[in-house]
């Protein structure tokens, strides 16, 4: 049985045939005597009455109390002493030539009436037999209109179905519960086809599942794998061209005494810088996805000092409010975002205005702000800035639209998102908001 499906549709059967053998049983177990005679209203007090009633002498008081009995519940009684004199006979003539007749027919022709039997020994000494005719269906309706009959067939009907979904439950949802920790350390760049390798070998359509899970696993791993080793040769490849170019460019610079050839080598130069800043922020774009290794926990206040180090000699002020917060993740990828978060700040902040980071608790989510106060964001372009090469108009010829799309990579890194939005007050203001 390979498939899932017929697995599935024989569990369903299973618990069915359960069902249906423990309602059997409760049945049966609803004719037993000693769950009778103690818990059927009928049968748990009657012989007591009527034995008090007859050494009492009191038989009207004992037809009456059949009649009741019989009209209550459809009992039928007879009554013996010890001698084998019959005391009572509850059996109606017709009644009791139905009952004769009946355990003549074949079993099963007709639903013969539960017989029952019962010894008591009066206070007096005396031992009486009693004998007692219950239909079933009357028996069957009695134990469905009691509260325990009811608790019994649902106890069962309850503990057949666990019998049979606790186990398909587990052998559906541990392999899938793995696919979905395999999904995860595939997004994060840690994922081994091994780990999958038990579920593979299973012949039914999970199996099927987790050896095409793998198999693409391997492919994405080897395209993004391919795809940083490209980045790597490629930044190998240009810089060391550019290289060359600045030695070239120096040494002709030496010898240039023409103040036009000086003019071209100088921008000539700064082309080469910025080609060089292009390379590095592609380079940078790609890291983030790298494996990194375990997190850790990143005190916010070093990172503060950190960039305020790197910062105190700006030209515009950058101020740090003070915060004790921590949270899981890497710091050199914290500090790179903010990095990043920070020069986009300083390109747009007028000379003499502040840039403020600061550092705000929200539930579970820490929010790493840095506000300048420049012209901000024309609106239309907010959704769009985060994305790679995507630059705001008033931006000039600095940077080439990756810093806020670096940003962007290490805040879902860290299970996070990058905020971008223009203050009310004025500036521009980006947050990244992190899982503490």
């Amino acid at each position: 049985m390979r498939s899932l499906f017929w697995k599935i549709l024989a569990s369903l059967m299973l618990a069915t045939a359960l069902v249906a053998s423990f309602t059997f049983g409760v049945s049966r177990l609803s004719l037993e005597e000693r769950w009778l005679f103690h818990f059927h209203p009928a049968l748990k007090d009657f012989a007591s009455q009527w034995i008090d009633r007859h050494e009492a002498q009191d038989h009207a008081a004992n037809r009456q109390l059949l009649q009741d009995y019989r009209r209550r519940f459809q009992l039928f009684v007879q009554v013996y002493d010890e001698r084998g004199s019959l005391l009572t006979n509850g059996l109606p003539p017709r009644v009791e030539q139905l009952f004769k007749q009946l355990h003549k027919e074949r079993e099963g022709k007709a639903p013969r009436p539960v017989k029952l039997t019962q010894t008591v020994l009066a206070a007096s000494g005396e031992e009486y037999l009693f004998i007692y005719r219950l239909p079933r269906p009357a028996l069957h309706q009695w134990l469905g209109d009691t509260w325990l009959g009811r608790s019994l067939l649902a106890l069962c009907v309850l503990g057949a179905l666990v019998l049979v979904s606790l186990p398909l439950s587990l052998y559906l949802t541990r392999p899938l519960k793995r696919l979905q920790r395999a999904a995860q350390e595939l997004s994060e760049s840690r994922f081994e086809p091994a780990d999958l390798a038990q579920i593979s070998q299973r012949g039914d359509e999970l199996g099927a599942l987790a050896r095409d899970f793998s198999a693409m696993g391997k492919h994405l791993q080897s395209s993004l794998s391919n795809q940083r080793q490209l980045l790597r040769d490629v930044s190998h490849e240009l810089r060391s061209p550019l290289a060359r170019l600045r030695v070239l460019l120096a040494l002709q610079d030496k010898h240039a005494d023409d103040p036009q050839q000086q003019l071209l080598n100088q921008r000539i130069t700064r082309e080469c810088d910025r080609l060089d800043l292009l390379i590095g922020e592609i380079l940078e774009l790609a890291r983030p996805d790298a494996p990194l290794g375990a997190k850790q926990r990143v005190s916010i206040s070093q990172l503060w000092r950190s960039l305020a180090e790197r910062y105190q000699d700006s030209r515009v002020a950058v101020h740090f409010h003070p915060s004790h917060a921590q949270l899981s993740g890497w710091p050199e990828l914290l500090e790179r975002a903010l990095d990043n978060l920070l020069r986009n700040a300083l390109r747009f902040a007028p000379e003499g205005s502040a840039i403020d980071v600061s550092c705000q608790q929200e539930g579970a989510q820490l929010m790493l702000s840095v506000r300048d106060h420049g012209p901000g964001c024309p609106a239309e372009l907010l959704d769009k800035l985060g994305q790679p090469f995507t630059r705001a108009a008033n931006q000039g010829n600095d940077g080439y639209g990756l810093g806020l799309a670096i940003c962007r990579r290490i805040a879902e890194r860290h299970d996070g998102q990058l905020l971008l939005a223009n203050h009310p007050e004025g500036g521009f203001i980006a947050t990244l908001q992190l899982p503490t």
